[in-house]
């Protein structure tokens, strides 16, 4: 990959981090009753429109999620994790150019912030108005969470995480204090997208229609079931896990060449 394109990567890595230290900062504020409120992306996104040159704000953020499309559409193509050419090693490709998608979305929400706000409001209510009409999208959406936080909790405890992340220059205390905040951070999201399938099969369920859970409603479900404190931790680790970001944005060894 030339170096262009890897500082774009490395860019994008850091915005999807700043994302998610913006989501548990709130998050925490809110559980604890400090001011704040439980956040997803969007109302994290939604939160730098009162700051203080928010619109310029806004723009860089929106160009730095643009090169984590790039990124995860990127290292789909060229198989950048050497994933073997097995069913599991396509489907992980395919999540790759999936999310790439969705940070896609969230960089022509974050736009549309600036630009026209009603739109992108119309197209999402289309989007969900879809999936509440046809039940089988929203059980395939329950199963993708339910999946997704089962493999973030094995990456996290069989330490894929570290792979290709070459922290060699830091001190060894620094990298285990490192490592530990990632593995806290990754379980937490885990965490997190498990309880999000739960929510979209129990409404799938009981309603008989396509829902799907957002990253609010899950730490709105853990705070009614296990309290503000134990939704306090979570949150952390979802700081944890953008801080890890921004970690991997400097570390994280980028190949150039395609693999099969």
């Amino acid at each position: 990959m030339s170096s262009k394109k890897q500082l774009l990567s490395r860019i994008g890595i850091a915005s999807k981090g700043t994302i998610y230290v913006i989501i548990g900062i709130l998050t925490v504020l809110s559980a604890l009753q400090l001011g704040g409120k439980v956040s997803g992306s969007r109302k994290a996104i939604r939160y730098f429109v009162d700051l203080p040159f928010g619109k310029v704000l806004l723009i860089i953020l929106a160009l730095g999620l643009l090169c984590y499309c790039f990124w995860e559409f990127y290292r789909a193509y060229i198989n950048a994790d050497d994933i073997k050419a097995n069913f599991i090693g396509y489907a992980t490709r395919i999540s790759y150019a999936l999310g790439g998608l969705f940070y896609l979305f969230l960089a022509y929400f974050t736009l549309s912030l600036i630009l026209d706000f009603d739109s992108v409001e119309r197209k999402s209510y289309d989007i969900y108005n879809f999936i509440n009409q046809n039940e089988w999208v929203g059980y395939i959406i329950a199963l993708v969470f339910a999946g997704k936080g089962v493999f973030e909790i094995y990456r996290a405890f069989s330490n894929r995480f570290k792979e290709r992340i070459h922290v060699y220059d830091l001190s060894d205390r620094v990298q285990k204090s490192l490592m530990n905040w990632a593995k806290f951070g990754i379980t937490s999201r885990g965490i997190v997208f498990l309880v999000m399938g739960f929510i979209s099969y129990e409404a799938n369920s009981k309603f008989h229609s396509g829902n799907i859970s957002r990253t609010s409603e899950a730490f709105g479900y853990i705070k009614n079931l296990y309290g503000e404190l134990f939704l306090a931790v979570i949150a952390v680790g979802f700081i944890g896990f953008g801080l890890f970001q921004f970690v991997k944005a400097r570390y994280l060894y980028i190949r150039a060449h395609k693999s099969s």
